[in-house]
């Protein structure tokens, strides 16, 4: 990646944006989605401070020469999602809904219609996302709606992969509509749109992703058992974090893998309340310390505070239960 930077620079320099604008805006496009991917692999949120500032620079190119603008939009509302996430920032949220609002716009149905489809994917999981910030549940109907639509314009024959990622968005947002509408059968309607995920992203070709969907699976397993109080749903999930661990390291996906391990130290530590298992609950307590070791104050003091409180929590009931072994 440092070379790609690199020489990135160089043609950017030997361009020159007044000399030649198209050349210009072509290497500074490939600059900021070099410093995105950075971004998004690293935690590092300075990556994507300097992706978002050249998008802003293309796009002030007159519309003539801009090329593939639309993509360049739809790469800015992608990194200012990511960026907004990190920082709990309402202002970035607001800039990235207008661009990929305008991006929809800007992007021809007719003669493009694979780029909008994923377009609406990104639209769609912003609102997901915002659904769960402002406690906006209808949200939540739109997202699934867009994604629908998305859907009816990806051939799953030629864009399986593409397909696979727009199906594995339907289902995180009909987990989420269920957790919060205290539904298990949506959050089940989830579990078996993730069924149709697994055979594309398969272990030996996508395993990353054939980790991340079994992590998804296992937060659904999580909300069904919140919700019917139902130890073996916490059982199963704990199986499927383990399962998604295999892939999902802190070294290949460190974000979401913090994620899981919160996820993971929550289960642990509801079966170890309802089971009285100390062991269960110390495990808990480590999880959280793992989830900490990504979650720093620093990159996304909400994620941050979350996983203190957890581990405070964990390590709490330890003392109460040692308390109560002394007694």
């Amino acid at each position: 990646m440092a070379q790609a930077v690199s020489a990135y620079q160089t043609a950017l320099s030997l361009a020159g944006r007044d000399h030649d604008a198209v050349q210009w805006g072509k290497a500074t496009n490939n600059l900021a989605n070099t410093y995105l991917r950075l971004g998004e692999r690293e935690l590092d949120n300075v990556h994507l401070d300097k992706a978002i500032a050249l998008y802003r620079d293309v796009l002030t190119l007159p519309e003539d020469v801009q090329v593939a603008s639309a993509t360049t939009l739809s790469n800015l509302g992608i990194a200012l999602h990511t960026l907004a996430e990190r920082r709990n920032d309402g202002a970035l949220y607001a800039e990235a809904e207008k661009t990929f609002g305008e991006t929809l716009k800007r992007r021809d149905k007719a003669s493009d219609s694979y780029g909008y489809a994923l377009d609406l994917l990104n639209a769609a999981n912003l609102d997901v996302a915002l659904a769960d910030r402002n406690g906006e549940p209808s949200r939540l109907k739109i997202a699934e709606d867009k994604i629908t639509l998305a859907l009816g314009l990806i051939d799953p024959e030629k864009n399986r992969i593409e397909w696979a990622q727009g199906k594995n968005n339907l289902a995180i947002a009909q987990r989420i509509q269920g957790a919060n509408q205290r539904d298990a059968a949506k959050v089940r309607d989830a579990l078996k749109t993730y069924e149709e995920v697994l055979p594309v992203f398969n272990r030996r070709n996508f395993p990353i992703d054939w980790g991340n969907t079994n992590g998804n699976i296992a937060i659904a397993h999580s909300n069904i058992g919140a919700l019917e109080g139902n130890v073996a749903a916490f059982e199963t999930a704990v199986g499927f974090y383990r399962l998604a661990f295999e892939e999902v390291t802190r070294e290949r996906a460190p974000g979401f893998w913090a994620k899981l391990q919160n996820g993971y130290g929550m289960t642990l530590q509801i079966i170890g309340a309802m089971k009285q298992d100390a062991i269960l609950i110390e495990a808990a307590a480590q999880a959280f310390r793992n989830a900490l070791e990504v979650r720093r104050k620093e990159i996304n003091p909400e994620q941050w505070a979350e996983s203190q409180q957890m581990l405070a929590s964990a390590l709490s009931a330890m003392a109460s239960s040692k308390a109560d072994v002394k007694l």
